[in-house]
């Protein structure tokens, strides 16, 4: 028997998942654990942030988070967590490519 950080083998899934899923896209990722109350108490739960660059000369990353039960977490469950937050950063990537820029007053061009 051999120990096993939750945390590490949470970011090899999620690791694995991204590679598995890039297509020579840079995607980065990290996570934070949390408890949350609900109705018969606290839970643990893991949020994982997937990021991607943006587009738009000058801003921030694109960010997509998804939560993972600490006491459920399975990795097929972890894959398709990474597998939705990457389509989603990629309709992002391309809606604000898709965007014309328009002229506002004081002549900076912004994106509608």
């Amino acid at each position: 028997m051999t120990a096993v950080h939750i945390g590490d083998q949470l970011d090899a899934w999620v690791a694995k998942a991204i590679n598995d899923g890039a297509m020579g896209e840079e995607f980065w990722h990290d996570h934070a654990g949390s408890t949350v109350m609900g109705p018969v108490g606290p839970s643990l739960r893991y949020t994982v942030i997937i990021t991607m660059k943006n587009p738009l000369l000058g801003q921030g990353p694109l960010i997509m988070p998804f939560t993972v039960p600490i006491g459920a977490m399975r990795e097929d469950a972890v894959r398709l967590g990474v597998h939705n937050a990457m389509g989603q950063l990629r309709e992002l990537h391309k809606q604000l490519l898709d965007a014309k820029p328009r002229l506002v007053p004081g002549g900076r061009n912004i994106h509608s």
